[in-house]
């Protein structure tokens, strides 16, 4: 059973919240409200995927009131490009989101990712702040940077210097982030759906005491976007901590990006490093595995992991096979 959670923040939210610390959130969460956290988390050790999260993307409404979302760009081979559409390649470059329908039709086959600059050079799409949008889609729902001044203080001549520094995202009125998730059975989803209520009062982020991070939630049994039934591809829609088995299966047909993740535990210390996939990766998915991904312990004392189960979308891609 697949839900998708809506975050409507209603203060300063972080700018990214990938699936790691979303997941982290959530069991914290968990814990609080005395549920069983520690079995859940031996449960992914032993095989089983309790439950699945995505990383958290943006969502907005367009000029008629209807919900716009946004999915990460697949990260694949630059597709070739005529004369004629050297310029939009370079437009395709710089875009970090596809708008949902244009996502469905590129995860399914309808359409190739190689066809995107020919399709902006027509005008049935266009480029907006970093998003691919259907022409006929009027939006202007992401988030923007708020900075606050700070100063630093010489402490040789007591010369101080002011400097600004990012605190957040603002997002405008009736947009925020969403993320999805697949719960093995109705008491799981149950206790993931009371973790974010929890979590909508407490925040989420690193300022959570300073009001930082509080949002709205909702939640729905429809899926922003189709996720195709089958694929020989799968796209990763979370942060992905592949195993060597899984690294040798996909061969030389993968594309991706790779992430380096410390985090600070709540006493102060810092956890072990990892090295995780981005969200957007491509892998080829031939061997019919249906479970991609590890949960890695980076502290034994107390005892932490960082989370980096693949949440699989099913993915066609015919071009740029090596």
């Amino acid at each position: 059973m697949t839900f998708a959670v809506f975050l409507y923040p209603r203060s300063l939210f972080p700018e990214r919240l990938p699936s790691n610390t979303l997941f982290g959130a959530v069991c914290s969460a968990m814990a609080d409200l005395g549920l069983p956290v520690d079995s859940l988390i031996a449960a992914y050790d032993s095989g089983r995927s309790p439950f699945l999260l995505s990383s958290a993307f943006p969502f907005g409404t367009d000029g008629a009131g209807r919900r716009v979302c946004f999915v990460p760009k697949p990260i694949l081979p630059t597709p070739r490009l005529s004369e004629r559409e050297f310029d939009q390649g370079k437009v395709l470059k710089g875009i970090r989101w596809l708008e949902s329908s244009i996502f469905s039709d590129i995860a399914s086959g309808k359409v190739s990712f190689s066809d995107i600059p020919g399709l902006l050079e027509r005008k049935v799409y266009k480029a907006e702040n970093h998003a691919l949008l259907p022409r006929s889609v009027e939006f202007s729902g992401m988030p923007v940077f708020s900075s606050r001044t700070h100063n630093s203080l010489d402490r040789l001549t007591n010369a101080s210097t002011a400097y600004y520094e990012t605190e957040g995202v603002l997002f405008p009125e009736m947009s925020g982030m969403y993320c999805l998730v697949e719960a093995e059975s109705e008491e799981v989803e149950r206790d993931v759906r009371a973790a974010f209520l929890f979590l909508s009062d407490r925040g989420l982020g690193r300022k959570v005491s300073q009001g930082f991070g509080s949002f709205s939630v909702e939640f729905s049994d429809e899926i922003p976007f189709v996720l195709p039934s089958s694929g020989e591809f799968v796209m990763s829609l979370s942060r992905y901590v592949p195993s060597n088995e899984e690294f040798s299966e996909f061969g030389r047909d993968m594309w991706y990006e790779m992430e380096e993740v410390r985090g600070v535990s709540a006493d102060g210390m810092r956890r072990g490093r990892v090295r995780m996939l981005a969200e957007g990766s491509v892998f080829c998915a031939r061997s019919g595995r249906s479970r991609f991904g590890r949960v890695v312990r980076v502290r034994e004392r107390p005892p932490v992991v960082e989370y980096g189960m693949m949440f699989p979308c099913p993915f066609e891609f015919s071009g740029g096979r090596r």
